[in-house]
């Protein structure tokens, strides 16, 4: 089980490192191919990552996490590197998003404890 818990997280950072290189190298004046290339490349890797955390993991619960997770980072790395300004419904958002991930990660390990 911790196999898949390792590929839904490395699922999860190709994943917001494929939707954010896009933006991040058009903002370095790169061509946009280049960005694309990249970005097709890393979220292809994180489906067939999400697609080996799912062996093991309920595809509802992975799908939850690897979106859940992905918002949240994708946000911090959009206020970091992307001048983004998130507001307290954004931020409210995200938390309840965690909570329900941590409510699907207790159950899915109380039904496989």
């Amino acid at each position: 089980m911790r196999a898949a818990w390792f590929f839904l997280a490395l699922a999860i950072v190709t994943e917001v490192s494929g939707t954010s290189v896009m933006s991040l190298m058009t903002q370095l004046g790169w061509h946009p191919a280049v960005g694309y290339g990249a970005m097709y490349a890393l979220l292809g890797l994180s489906y067939y990552f999400l697609a080996l955390a799912a062996r093991k993991i309920s595809i509802g619960v992975a799908f939850a996490f690897w979106e859940g997770f992905g918002v949240l980072l994708i946000a911090i790395v959009s206020v970091l590197f992307l001048n983004a300004e998130l507001t307290g419904p954004m931020w409210a958002g995200i938390a309840l998003c965690l909570v329900g991930m941590g409510l699907l990660h207790w159950d899915e390990e109380e039904r496989h404890a």
